[in-house]
């Protein structure tokens, strides 16, 4: 004998307008959320009201919701903004240009370490000139050498 596929139940929803609603502010809603709500407020019992609609076109709809908003996420303005930060190269380049860092080997080298922080070489970069420059990258030398000598001060006893 074969086995027919049993159809979904159909649920009774009183706020399904406002759930489906486009111009509604969107909220990313979990779908076990979703069932917990509908079991909750018991809406399957209720006859006679608002619209009708299976949990499953329900998920449906809240799984479009979520990948629309990642989809949104992942724009390609988004991404535009990720593709300006400066590389190491263009630092580097930079970093030579500033007389004092050209002249010292191990300063340059020491401020080209830094530039593995995507936020320092921004932050380097959109300064307007190269005075500067030279003070944000001599600032943050000072702070990482602060903050390695204060490693070794309040490091556990051995």
């Amino acid at each position: 004998m074969p086995r027919t596929r049993e159809r979904p139940s159909v649920v009774d929803v009183d706020n399904i307008d406002e759930l489906l609603d486009d111009d509604a502010t969107q909220e990313l809603v979990h779908p076990t959320k979703v069932q917990k709500q509908v079991a909750i407020e018991g809406s399957c019992t209720k006859k006679g009201k608002g619209k009708k609609g299976t949990v499953t076109s329900r998920l449906e709809v809240c799984m479009q919701q979520i990948c629309d908003s990642t989809d949104s996420a992942s724009s390609p303005s988004v991404q535009h903004a990720v593709a300006e930060i400066p590389t190491m190269k263009e630092c580097a380049n930079k970093l030579s240009e500033l007389r004092e860092f050209n002249e010292d080997a191990e300063l340059w080298a020491q401020g080209f370490n830094l530039f593995k922080d995507s936020k320092i070489r921004a932050m380097f970069m959109s300064c307007p000139d190269d005075l500067r420059m030279y003070h944000f990258i001599t600032q943050e030398l000072n702070r990482a050498r602060t903050v390695e000598l204060a490693k070794t001060w309040f490091a556990p006893a051995p």
